[in-house]
């Protein structure tokens, strides 16, 4: 769980009530010690047991108080969780640590001379001193998989599409609600000349197939809009792998460019001593500091691509520091087929939901069913001969049928329906066309870029090697001239940036062809 602002607030909270029990449990000792008590073992044991319960309520009571927040995942849980984390936690070791740790440690303080007390303060200070200062001055590492957590509970877009399968599964429940009842009254001369009253209550129902059928559209409505979250989290992981490769790129780069401005800092002072000597003129040295200080600016560019890359991934992340990759844990995995693209899950979701509809459309067809109850006031003679008051009510029952005997509006949705189911499909396939058409193309450009890649490694690179080492020898041995060793260092160099160029689109392909199953 990253740190943040809430889980701040919680080791404020914590601390108070650590060093309140700390307080009250030294308290008692430093009582006991006044009251007479002088062995140290006794005083600690009977204080222990005297003030077991009030420190042990206090951290059960703030534990218990902060467990709803610890297990919430309603609104606002994201900033209740940290807090609640932090008490609970802190509070069960703390409880611990004063309990055991703090005993022993009162009688250990006890027995030490001022003198003793003074110089280990200091030690510890010092200590604390080292250890903060290489905390805040060390950046944090984070690995793939955090970064890819972290982009899924945090990122903005993410906890969007979170709130959007929560509406969903709202909306669902609200698709297979009944009908309002209704409710009405009568006053007047309804049955006689006389005022009478009536109450009524009606209720319109489907028959319950169709229930049944919202539900499943409710259902697969819900399927989609998991698809949905899950394909958003798929491109957040996505990007973050892209800028993990983009990253190492920058550092493999950065590296070459370490050691080539290591060299020419040598032939630097070579040709200063050459220059002073009298063994070269001045224009061996400029070219030299030229090509140092194009390399220097190629150095300056890859900084300002990390910090970009950095300020990227925090953003993507929604963190509140910024964190180094760790480019060791970029994971690989064999190609998924088409039907594990998100694309084409959310397309196939997207069928069954249309089909659903289908279905519903084709049962509008059945009746609906109508039944109510009313009641109604029956003054003067009836036809009974008996004669009747306010008092005397009489209900009755009624049954009735809607059916829908203009069909052609329900033809023509059944139609639209299956129209759209059409489309549904259409849609699969075209994306899996395009999908094929993406994956061949990106399959030809690898093996186009596997065969440079190969003859990079099996031929450039060790006549590379080659040609510095010997470069070198002879450079230093005064068998090759200026010019023509800084030519040849300087195409070895290029050589090898050129590898990395190559190497890096490598990945990207191998991103693009291989992330699918990447989890």
């Amino acid at each position: 769980m990253p740190f943040s602002i809430s889980a701040g607030i919680g080791f404020i909270a914590l601390f108070g009530v650590a060093v309140l029990n700390g307080i009250v449990l030294i308290a008692e000792f430093n009582r006991l010690k006044d009251a007479g008590f002088h062995n140290l073992p006794r005083i600690v044991m009977r204080g222990c047991k005297t003030r077991l319960r009030p420190v042990l309520m206090t951290a059960l009571v703030a534990s218990l108080g902060f467990l709803p927040m610890a297990i919430s995942n309603g609104s606002g849980a994201e900033v209740q969780r940290p807090l609640a984390t932090v008490v609970i936690g802190g509070l069960l070791l703390a409880t611990l640590l004063t309990l055991f740790v703090l005993p022993i440690l009162y009688i250990l303080l006890q027995k030490m001379s001022l003198k003793k007390i003074m110089k280990h303060k200091v030690t510890l200070i010092g200590i604390t001193v080292v250890l903060f200062h290489g905390t805040i001055h060390a950046q944090r590492t984070m690995s793939y998989h955090q970064a890819c957590d972290s982009a899924i509970h945090n990122n903005l877009r993410s906890k969007q599409e979170h709130l959007k399968t929560a509406w969903q599964q709202l909306q669902g429940k609200a698709l297979s609600a009944f009908p309002k009842t209704q409710f009405t009254t009568e006053v007047g001369q309804i049955n006689s000349a006389y005022f009478d009253t009536k109450f009524s209550v009606q209720q319109s129902f489907a028959f319950p197939i169709i229930y049944k059928q919202q539900r499943a559209i409710a259902r697969a409505m819900e399927d989609l809009s998991v698809q949905e979250k899950y394909y958003q989290e798929y491109i957040l992981c996505k990007k973050i792998h892209a800028l993990f490769l983009q990253y190492k790129y920058v550092l493999e780069k950065e590296t070459l460019l370490h050691e080539s401005d290591s060299m020419f800092n040598v032939f630097l002072e070579k040709a200063s001593v050459r220059l002073s000597l009298g063994e070269t003129n001045l224009l061996e040295k400029i070219i030299l500091s030229n090509q140092k200080s194009a390399i220097r600016n190629q150095l300056t560019q890859l900084e300002t691509d990390k910090k970009i890359l950095l300020l990227e991934l925090q953003y993507v992340t929604n963190t509140l520091e910024s964190y180094l990759p760790e480019i060791n844990t970029i994971p690989f995995n064999e190609p998924s087929t088409y039907s594990e693209q998100p694309q084409i899950s959310i397309a196939q979701k997207w069928i069954q939901v249309e089909k659903e509809k289908q279905q519903a459309e084709t049962l509008l067809r059945l009746p609906e069913w109508n039944v109510g109850l009313s009641n109604t006031s029956f003054k003067g003679v009836g036809p009974n001969n008996i004669n009747y008051t306010d008092r005397n009510r009489f209900t009755s029952f009624q049954a009735g049928l809607s059916l829908p005997l203009f069909r052609k509006s329900i033809k023509a949705k059944i139609a639209a329906a299956a129209t759209m189911v059409t489309i549904a499909q259409q849609v699969v396939s075209i994306q899996e066309q395009d999908l094929q058409m993406q994956t061949d193309s990106l399959q030809e450009r690898k093996i186009s870029l596997d065969k440079i890649i190969l003859n990079f490694e099996q031929e450039q690179l060790p006549n590379v090697e080659k040609i510095v080492r010997l470069t070198t020898q002879q450079f230093y041995e005064d068998e090759l001239s200026f010019l023509d060793f800084s030519l040849f260092i300087q195409q070895s160099i290029q050589t090898k940036s050129i590898y990395l160029d190559f190497k890096f689109q490598q990945l990207l392909l191998q991103h693009d062809i291989h992330f699918p199953t990447l989890k």
